[in-house]
């Protein structure tokens, strides 16, 4: 950012600009700008592209070169440049590089380090199914070949949000082939607009608390039990909602008898047992007291008396030794 004396040596040749200089400039605080200099331009904000332009870019370019690559690897590069048009130009000439000039889905995953879609499609055919294991099963393969974490939560997020877009009812799914936006379609229809909700906010929160983790691993599949935790129960509710009002009854109904069961009630029971016992015990020790008095022991007394005369002289036997101690 220029300073104030800058600015206004700059409005002087504003002020009067040359006719064969035309000056651009570019900023990301343009707040920061005197109000002097923004009257004396024409203001233009740049905004991000669209993924579906992007792509539209992408394969005017690949049929003006006559490359071959596959709609499912243009796709996965226009998501990958993360609204950049530079940076999906680039990841394209690095692929055609890295592949002379045969690009498919799994050359353009490889070099970006991003997930492959079928396998999102397995994620979520998994999760429809409730099938824990199997997603666990996934994410050990997918990180064993290296893939990054971040990655596959970010590419499954986008993809469960083109299912919530279907499940609204929209249909600007563009930058899908035809034969993804099938796909979608089909999974869309396995679930709620809530559970796909709920899925999206899970994995958003997973990926933060990986951001400082040292096992991602753990964190990944804890996230597979929790989408599967509560999708059976959401899932027959929404199927057979008598089914699941019985069930829930039935949970109650458990919960009840664990509590009776772990009542104090047969401890109190016990309890008056015990005291009879004691009480016949007291009344069968009380006689020998009192008839035989004379056959009680004093050998208490004998045993201090005897310890006190030893105790004596071992004291005089230390004096003799060494006077100090005694």
């Amino acid at each position: 950012m220029l300073t104030n004396p800058a600015f206004n040596a700059l409005l002087k040749t504003l002020e009067e600009p040359p006719s064969h200089v035309v000056f651009i400039f570019a900023t990301t605080t343009p707040h920061k700008l005197p109000p002097t200099i923004v009257s004396r331009c024409q203001r233009f904000d740049f905004r991000k592209i669209a993924t579906s332009d992007i792509l539209t870019r992408l394969e005017q370019i690949v049929k003006k070169e006559n490359i071959v690559i596959t709609p499912e690897a243009l796709g996965l590069i226009a998501e990958g440049a993360e609204n950049s048009m530079r940076d999906a130009e680039k990841v394209l000439d690095q692929a055609i590089s890295y592949t002379e000039g045969n690009v498919s889905e799994k050359d353009v995953a490889n070099l970006l380090g991003m997930v492959e879609k079928r396998y999102l499609f397995k994620f979520t055919e998994n999760l429809a199914r409730a099938d824990t294991l199997a997603n666990i099963s996934l994410v050990d393969q997918l990180l064993d070949e290296g893939k990054d974490p971040q990655w596959l939560i970010k590419s499954w997020q986008k993809w469960l949000r083109n299912l919530m877009v279907l499940k609204m009812g929209g249909e600007d799914l563009t930058f899908l082939s035809s034969v993804e936006r099938k796909e979608a379609k089909s999974q869309a229809s396995h679930f709620s607009l809530k559970e796909i909700v709920r899925f999206i906010d899970l994995l958003s929160k997973t990926r933060q608390s990986m951001v400082f983790s040292s096992q991602p691993q753990i964190h990944l599949e804890l996230l597979m039990v929790e989408l599967s935790s509560d999708f059976e129960m959401d899932n027959l509710a929404l199927r057979e909602p008598e089914l699941a009002k019985i069930y829930q009854r039935i949970l109650k109904l458990e919960e009840k008898l664990t509590a009776k069961s772990s009542s104090p009630m047969t401890q109190e029971k016990k309890e008056p047992k015990k005291e009879k016992k004691k009480e016949k015990k007291e009344e069968i020790s009380l006689p020998t007291l009192e008839t035989s008095p004379d056959k009680v022991s004093y050998g208490k007394g004998d045993e201090d008396k005897k310890f006190h005369q030893k105790w004596k002289l071992m004291v005089k036997e230390i004096e003799e030794r060494k006077k100090t101690l005694a």
